[in-house]
């Protein structure tokens, strides 16, 4: 994850130079890489992290040492969004572009044995999906790939943004689906408790850490562990408490990282509401966890869209629909791009298990696209401001916790209605 740094100042040269480092992170899209490395020469910019943008290929493994020459530049700010902040809140020091990368030193042991399989499911998908398909099911599995603008618009707008990158929602459907797995081969729940923390550390070493997933991995092994030892657990205490450790290792994350903020709000949104999305549900059948998703999803965003209103701009007025007509994808989409890849490596499978994945993915891509198109389908909020966000946030939290007050007194009255039966 991110971490706090205080640097000393040092004009950064605006002349080229050689620099040497390891690469600690790699977000591929379709034109570039974008690579996060720690400077080992020269020797004034040591253990410093910089963003280096490089071509698509070839990819940079994680934890090879390479070399290369570049400029640097600090981040500025672009319009009202402090990407200087947002930088620093990663550690990142400088940005600067390379053409021409040479690898000193390969990485290896087990992270690179971890990254080396992301790469080869990557290319997997590279042959079996065409654009945007691919870079869907990339973004969606492997934390990857670049959707056109157009079709990132289309999923903005239709309130289906969460389901192109990896969050609290991925990473609960994750563990569920493999819970879920485990209970049906009758694993106890020790042994389904260590599977699923063993899996889903490797899951977020092979991606790079991105925090939104290290925060739910954290929270759901959590959940797991209390419900092991028996324990009384509740989502909203170790929210928080996941969210202070990471406050207190970098500070600057409240209040300049953005994917933290959403990513917080969504998980709180979760753990206060969720139990009364599944009530309000309750007619939308459990196949294939249709039900859970739509629950899930709509307690991420009723607390996640003051933000997104305040940051982007734009308010969705068909997220319930289309998130109503995606939930029954999403549970199969990531269970078919997970059982894609050692199916593609029997002749003659990978064809018949690729069709599915184009087949669900060009759905949901129209799905995004066609109520993106309807009338009144979102709106600009360009007024949108800081005493609208407190105000929309003081109505929110008031209703989440009306909400949990209605919750606890129908148990209260259902419990005592049990035991005069």
């Amino acid at each position: 994850g991110a971490r706090y740094v205080a640097t000393v100042a040092y004009n950064a040269p605006t002349e080229r130079i050689p620099i040497t480092g390891q690469v600690r992170f790699n977000a591929v899209s379709l034109p570039r890489q974008q690579l996060n490395v720690r400077i080992a020469t020269p020797i004034e910019l040591a253990m410093r992290d910089i963003f280096v943008f490089a071509p698509r290929e070839p990819i940079y493994e994680i934890g090879s040492e390479v070399r290369f020459s570049c400029a640097l530049n600090r981040a500025e700010p672009i319009e009202s969004i402090r990407y200087d902040k947002i930088a620093a809140s990663q550690g990142i020091a400088y940005l600067c572009s390379a053409q021409d990368i040479q690898v000193a030193v390969r990485a290896s042991g087990f992270r690179a044995l971890l990254f080396s399989f992301k790469d080869r499911y990557a290319e997997q998908f590279d042959r079996a999906l065409r654009e945007p398909e691919n870079s869907l099911a990339q973004a969606m599995v492997l934390d990857q790939g670049k959707l056109p603008a157009s079709t990132m618009n289309a999923f903005s707008r239709s309130g289906l943004v969460h389901v192109i990158s990896i969050s609290g929602l991925h990473i609960s459907l994750i563990i569920f689906i493999f819970e879920a797995l485990l209970i049906s081969l009758g694993a106890g729940l020790w042994f389904r408790t260590v599977c699923i923390a063993f899996v889903m550390t490797a899951y977020i070493v092979m991606l790079g850490f991105p925090p939104p997933a290290v925060r739910a991995t954290i929270m759901g092994v959590s959940v797991l562990l209390a419900k092991n030892v028996g324990r009384p657990y509740n989502g909203v205490h170790i929210l928080i408490l996941v969210a202070g450790i990471m406050v207190f290792l970098n500070p600057l994350v409240l209040n300049f990282d953005i994917g933290f903020q959403l990513s917080f709000l969504a998980l709180l949104g979760m753990a206060l509401t969720s139990d009364f999305w599944e009530e309000f549900f309750h007619r939308v059948p459990e196949t294939l966890g249709c039900r859970a998703v739509l629950s899930l999803t709509c307690a991420a965003q009723i607390f996640t869209w003051p933000l997104t209103a305040y940051y982007f701009k734009n308010i969705s007025f068909v997220s319930p629909l289309a998130n109503g007509l995606a939930a029954p994808l999403l549970t199969p989409m990531l269970v078919n791009a997970f059982v894609f890849l050692p199916a593609s490596y029997v002749p003659g499978l990978g064809w018949f298990a690729s069709w599915p994945l184009f087949v669900m993915r060009r759905i949901g891509i129209w799905i995004a696209t066609a109520t993106s198109q309807l009338a009144f389908s979102y709106a600009t909020v360009q007024w949108f401001m800081e005493p609208h966000l407190i105000a929309a946030y003081g109505i929110t939290i008031a209703l989440a916790y009306y909400i949990r007050w209605h919750l606890i007194k129908k148990n209260i009255y259902e419990t005592n209605a049990a035991h005069k039966l």
